[in-house]
């Protein structure tokens, strides 16, 4: 929802959401999306997006594992 899943990002006027939607994963897989199709940009549009999503992934996997071995 504030990633731009349900309705586009460009109509939030928030500042406080804008800053809030670069923390969520949904908001960089739209961009890398919307670059390919609606503005027919290359794959290099599509680096920063993947590079973000895949250091959350590796952060949200990192802050897991630390509570799993926490709880056990």
């Amino acid at each position: 929802m504030i990633g731009g899943c349900y309705w586009l990002i460009e109509i939030v006027s928030s500042r406080m959401l804008l800053a809030a939607s670069k923390f969520v994963p949904p908001r960089w897989a739209v961009k890398a999306l919307k670059d390919l199709i609606v503005y027919n940009r290359g794959f290099e549009a599509v680096y920063l997006p993947a590079t973000v999503l895949i250091l959350m992934g590796v952060v949200f996997w990192g802050i897991a594992l630390h509570i799993k071995e926490k709880w056990e």
